[in-house]
């Protein structure tokens, strides 16, 4: 989990024996080459409002500006249909962190953050 003052994030292999930091593992590939697709809901699926869900959205805020800083492109792919993303993080997200492309997990969504992880314009 990142820290304030210094952000990062760790990565745990399957079987939990192996631990990177992504700042580990990015050191030695230029940002250009470098992209990086997110699958989750974004809270798109929680309906309650909570102390807990706005730190959940303070996080993964933080996390997206990390990605943003470190690769040459970001997409994210929601399992939530967008109908679903009124009024919750993802729909905050998916509003504010324009570059970071996010679409719905389905055929046309999968071919949109293909195309956003190469470079080319979508348009939503």
């Amino acid at each position: 989990v990142g820290e304030a003052d210094s952000p990062d994030y760790m990565l745990l292999n399957d079987d939990e024996t192996d631990a990177r930091t992504i700042s580990q593992l990015f050191r030695n590939i230029n940002k250009k080459n470098i992209v990086a697709l997110v699958y989750g809901d974004a809270g798109a699926f929680s309906l309650a409002n909570t102390e807990l869900l706005r730190l959940r959205e303070e996080k993964t805020i933080e996390f997206i500006r990390y990605l943003l800083r470190h690769t040459a492109y970001t997409a994210w792919l929601n399992p939530a249909p967008r109908h679903r993303w009124q009024d919750t993080i993802a729909d905050k997200i998916s509003k504010t962190y324009s570059e970071t492309g996010m679409f719905e997990a389905s055929s046309i969504g999968f071919e949109q953050a293909v195309n956003a992880l190469r470079g080319k314009i979508t348009i939503k």
